[in-house]
């Protein structure tokens, strides 16, 4: 079966401390959507030789990287496991305000 992809509109909005009801799910959404760990070396080549080598295997040498975090989600009745976040866009330009002694985001 082909993977499903679907579009999700998360909203988010704060209505006594907006640290713990906006910025800090926000901050979890976007560490799941990153990859667990990156390759330090991003050439493909160089890690082919490093397999040839023996130094490393050639799984590790072709998938280097560890990919984003598996989550699950409950709509309705069916539970929809696994997923992996493609992508969350955070507008670069925004407003904010400041709040005892910190920036924050405006929650509307």
């Amino acid at each position: 079966m082909p993977p499903v992809k679907f579009q999700v509109t998360a909203l988010f909005r704060a209505w006594s401390d907006p640290y713990a009801e906006v910025e800090a799910p926000f901050n979890k959404l976007m560490e799941w959507a990153l990859p667990v760990k990156l390759s330090p070396d991003g050439s493909v080549l160089a890690r082919s030789t490093q397999a040839v080598k023996g130094n490393t295997g050639y799984i590790d040498a072709l998938v280097p990287s560890i990919a984003p975090t598996i989550v699950a989600m409950k709509y309705k009745e069916p539970h929809l496991f696994p997923l992996v976040i493609e992508s969350i866009t955070d507008p670069i330009a925004r407003q904010l305000i400041p709040m005892e002694g910190m920036l924050k985001r405006p929650c509307k």
